[in-house]
């Protein structure tokens, strides 16, 4: 064995409790047998029909997983050392996951590969543990699968010496499901858009592009007409014999978008759009080359498909995640994926009371509209059920998140990230106070896709089944698919704070308030019970948020430049006028004279953030009036 787990339990049991100052117990070293028993067993069948399989460890949240997948790459022997490749979310764990590994090693033995590092290529061979990101093994695996192993580093990933890395170790669930999705509108633009002369020169794509219109406007025109309209079909359609749109990406990059559709010269924007239209050709081609259905979304008809990036004949991995038990995908993998059964006890959490309020809507369209009013009124509430002296996250949508920094709290620490943008961290790892403020949905097409990508295109009647779509035990998977991945994005969000911490044998963390909006129905209900699932021992007490007093004094917006600095990193691209956005972060004219003086500053703290964002300031005059815009792209 490369690692005895015995001697590996007995070095991260000293780790936990010296360096980390933590707590052991016989169920947490347990659990860091089982990890060390696995990366062995990852290694000594690698090259064989069982290193090919794919295993899934469940480590709950706060037992050190990162801290034990350190602590046994640098136990492992420098003779004979089996090389690892370990994948993390971010840039910035992967650098810690490396310095780590390094000072427990006490000799450079790790080195984190990604864009904001110097090292060449040619020399990870030499590295008997890298660290790469998420992204770049997608990246990597996708190349693979379409046979274009040169587009990335893959082989330079996993090159080990004269032969290759024994032990892939992936930290929190990968996206392994890549989607495309067209709608009549894009198609269009993509026609008009190509010049005429590069539209002669490429008659095979044109027609392609063509015969995607066609269909999709008879598509909408059948649904138009039918009584009862199907939102959702699978097509059984004639597909152009020529689909191929790499000629055509290619003309497009030596077309000027800039000139030909702003009538300006803008290398940036240039850029943008070359990019845009490109990521529509990608989609073209991988709507007609793949089995494709219909949906009806938000009014667009749109043809819709997806594939799994894993290639058939790769490695496998071990993946650490810790709410692998709520994620379906897995399960929808099973025919290679192997999950092995946590250890129980390991962790405990009747610390944490969790504070629900039903009957709520949650979605990104409705908080956003509500923010401007909801965001005092959360504070408020918070203050008359917390008191002052607390530390509180706020997880929100994106476009919520300029609202709620912008409010004076009176806090000892007020903290707000957004989802898709908190995974991994630890910023907030000493907060005794999490809410969760609107839920992240996914699309509804998500699910259908993820599905068929890994189980097989499937017929129009399983996709307009009212709540009857089985798989093995799961009554309507689609549902199932959406559950899972609210419940694993909500969990990851409540164990950023101090929760994740076990501070006594038995499990436990020191007291932690949690406050979450549900709505009253099936999805609302069944979160609830998967959050008590996933975090057994979780108390859960009604939130009085509809009853908050009318009397409580709101909290005054004072943060201004946090909440523009916010509001800019999620603008899109183009124009926004000084007084919408003054009026929708509710800015005070004293208070802009202010913040204008600093953006107009290129030394300033603020200017560099927005220009960090991609966002510039402006000013144009209309006769004798002057208005003054953000702009972004």
């Amino acid at each position: 064995m490369p690692v005895e787990p015995d001697a590996f339990v007995a070095a991260m049991s000293h780790h936990w409790q010296t360096t980390l100052r933590n707590v052991t117990s016989s169920s947490l070293e347990a659990v860091w047998h089982q990890m060390a028993s696995t990366f062995n067993h990852q290694i000594a069948t690698a090259g064989t029909p069982g290193g090919q399989r794919w295993k899934v460890l469940q480590p709950a949240t706060g037992t050190g997983k990162s801290q034990g997948l350190a602590v046994y790459c640098a136990m492992l022997p420098p003779i004979a050392h089996p090389g690892v490749l370990i994948v993390t979310r971010l840039k910035s764990q992967a650098d810690e996951i490396a310095r780590t590994v390094n000072i427990l090693a006490g000799e450079q033995v790790s080195v984190a590969y990604h864009g904001d590092t110097s090292i060449a290529t040619e020399a990870l061979i030499f590295c008997p543990v890298l660290v790469i990101t998420h992204r770049a093994y997608e990246i990597g695996m996708d190349a693979i699968n379409r046979g274009q192993p040169n587009v990335s580093n893959w082989s330079r990933y996993h090159a080990w010496g004269e032969g290759t890395r024994k032990l892939v170790v992936i930290d929190e669930a990968l996206d392994i499901i890549e989607e495309a999705q067209i709608d009549l509108s894009q198609v269009k633009f993509v026609q008009a858009v190509i010049p005429f002369t590069v539209a002669e020169d490429h008659p095979a794509e044109m027609n392609a592009i063509a015969t995607l219109e066609d269909i999709l406007v008879r598509i909408a025109r059948l649904t138009r007409d039918r009584e009862k309209p199907e939102r959702e079909r699978v097509l059984a359609l004639a597909m152009p014999n020529v689909f191929d749109m790499t000629p055509l990406r290619r003309a497009l990059k030596d077309i000027r978008l800039d000139q030909r559709l702003l009538h300006r010269r803008d290398d940036e924007q240039n850029r943008k759009l070359r990019k845009h239209y490109d990521t529509i050709l990608r989609d073209i081609q991988a709507t007609l080359e793949n089995w494709s259905w219909y949906a009806k979304k938000l009014g667009d008809h749109t043809m819709n498909t997806a594939r799994l990036i894993v290639p058939d004949d790769i490695n496998g991995a071990v993946i650490l995640d810790a709410t692998a038990s709520s994620n379906l995908i897995y399960k929808l993998f099973d025919s290679r994926v192997d999950i092995v059964p946590v250890p129980s006890k390991a962790r405990a959490y009747g610390n944490v009371t969790l504070h629900v309020s039903m009957g709520h809507a949650v979605g990104k369209s409705t908080m956003v509209k509500a923010a401007k009013e909801e965001g005092p009124r959360l504070v408020a509430n918070l203050k008359a059920t917390l008191g002052q002296h607390r530390k509180v996250f706020v997880c929100c949508h994106q476009f919520v998140e300029p609202q709620l920094v912008s409010l004076d709290t009176g806090f000892d620490q007020f903290e707000v990230g957004h989802w898709n943008a908190i995974d991994g961290r630890n910023d907030w790892q000493d907060f005794d106070t999490a809410v969760i403020f609107g839920l992240p949905y996914r699309d509804k097409v998500w699910s259908a896709n993820t599905f068929m990508a890994l189980r097989g295109l499937q017929d129009t009647a399983w996709l307009n089944s009212e709540g009857d779509r089985p798989f093995e035990n799961y009554r309507d998977v689609r549902h199932s698919l959406e559950i899972g991945q609210l419940v694993v994005n909500i969990v990851q969000a409540i164990n950023r704070v101090r929760c994740r911490r076990v501070v006594n044998a038995t499990g436990d963390c020191l007291p932690t308030d949690v406050f979450i909006l549900l709505p009253s129905d099936t999805t609302g209900r069944e979160v609830l019970a998967s959050i008590k699932l996933e975090m057994p021992g979780i108390n859960v007490v009604a939130w009085n948020y509809a009853k908050t007093s009318t009397t409580t004094r709101k909290p005054r917006r004072s943060h201004h430049g946090e909440a523009l600095i916010r509001y800019a990193g999620s603008m899109r691209d183009g124009r926004r006028s000084v007084s919408d956005i003054r009026r929708h972060l509710s800015i005070p004219a004293s208070s802009w004279e202010r913040l204008a003086a600093d953006i107009r500053n290129p030394g300033s703290d603020l200017c560099k953030a927005l220009v960090a964002h991609g966002v510039a300031y402006s000013c144009t005059r209309v006769g004798k009036t002057q208005r003054a815009y953000l702009a972004k792209g």
